[in-house]
């Protein structure tokens, strides 16, 4: 029982730290979108962090 207790409660624990994780990129990438708006790395800051958000959802789910 402990150790079923212990694993949904590490379950939960990485839910909140993924959520907060996507959250924090999303603020982040935003504000590097702005300050790269007219320069050449908007294209591939954008596609970074959303290869990096779709393969912590990837992690998320599995």
């Amino acid at each position: 029982m402990g150790i079923a207790q212990l694993d949904s409660l590490t379950g939960s624990l990485f839910a909140i730290g993924a959520i907060v994780i996507l959250l924090a990129g999303s603020f982040f990438s935003f504000g590097i979108l702005r300050f790269f708006q007219k320069r050449f790395f908007q294209g591939t800051v954008s596609l970074v962090l959303a290869i990096a958000s779709f393969v912590a959802l990837l992690l998320y789910v599995d």
